[in-house]
Parts: structure tokens; sequence; C-alpha cells
């Protein structure tokens, strides 16, 4: 009984070799060496680099929101008492005041500002405290005027005194205020 195929083409031993299924295979030392490992290899490094990279840039990012996170909390703890007095006394302007609540109100905002030390500022706390300062000057000014008026013989507060400039404060209070919350400078907010 021989093990030959069944092709009758194919009985005699001696042309198994040719047989696509009884081809002698070629020695390991002669075959060509796969590339898929390399590929791969190849593959894997690139998918690492690009990780790496992407981890590297959300730290950057994510250090760079804390220290702005920080940087904000601290501007708030030294200011934002007197930047939100200043903005309270603008918003109680708009809505109508006497002349006596908006002295009690620049007042108390100056309390606050006086407490603070303006040497340890960062600069975009800076630029909110000057801001704020601005808004208090003009209506101290204007709280000035109106207080001269109502004791003048003449001048009539309700015709005579201009308050045209409390809008102007009205802005720069709320500029000051943004850019306290934001971490960034007045201009930036205005802009």
């Amino acid at each position: 009984m021989s093990n030959a195929p069944e092709d009758p083409t194919w009985h005699d031993q001696s042309d198994w070799p040719a047989h696509p299924t009884y081809a002698t295979p070629v020695p390991a030392s002669e075959s060509p060496r796969p590339r898929w490992p390399w590929v791969l290899g190849a593959v894997v490094a690139v998918v690492l680099a690009i990780v790496a990279l992407l981890g590297t840039t959300l730290l950057a990012d994510y250090r760079s929101e804390q220290e702005s996170a920080e940087a904000i909390t601290t501007c708030t703890n030294e200011i934002g008492e007197f930047v939100e007095a200043v903005l309270d006394a603008s918003s109680r302007a708009e809505v109508g005041i006497t002349q006596a609540d908006l002295a009690t109100a620049i007042g108390d905002a100056s309390a606050f500002r006086n407490r603070i030390d303006r040497d340890e500022l960062s600069p975009a706390c800076d630029s909110a405290y000057r801001a704020a300062d601005k808004a208090l000057s003009i209506y101290a000014a204007s709280s000035t005027t109106w207080n001269d008026c109502i004791w003048d013989d003449y001048c009539d507060p309700d015709t005579d005194f201009d308050n045209s400039d409390w809008s102007t404060a009205q802005e720069t209070a709320q500029a000051a205020y943004d850019a306290m919350l934001a971490g960034i400078s007045v201009d930036a907010v205005t802009n």
C-alpha cells in the first residue's frame, strides 16, 4: 500500500518533492525574516510617543490651571473685600442712593482699601486693585461735589448735580471685579 496521492500522475514517490503538498521545505537559514515584528514594534513606539507627548501636554495644562487657580484665590483673598465694596457702592448708585449712603459706602470701601499691602500684589491683581481704586475715586469726587451742592444756596442737587461719570465708575468697578475673578489684567477684560 502506497502513501502516494491518489492522482494518477503521482504514483511514483520519487516525484513527490515536485508536488506542492510534499515539496521540500526551504531551510530556515534561507527563508526571509518576517517583517511584522518590526512593523508592530514601530507602531507601538509611535503610539507610546504620542501618548507621552499628550500626557506631557495635559500635565503642563493642569499645572498651569492649578497655578492660575491659586493666583485667583490669592488675589481674591488680598483685594476681594475692597473690590466687592466698590462694586456694591456702584450697584447701589445705579439704582438710586442718597448722598449720605454713597458717602458711607465710599468710607466702607476705603477702609478695605487701606488694609491692602499694594507692594505684595501680583501684576494682574494690582491691575484689578487700580481699576477699583479709580472707580472709588470717581465716586468719592462725585460724593464731595454732590455734598457741596446740597449745602450751596445756589445749587439744586436735583438739577445742577451731574452724575454722568458714574457710568464710567460702574464699568471700571465691574471690570475690576471680573479681572479679579479671572486672574487677568483689567485691560484683558475691557478689550
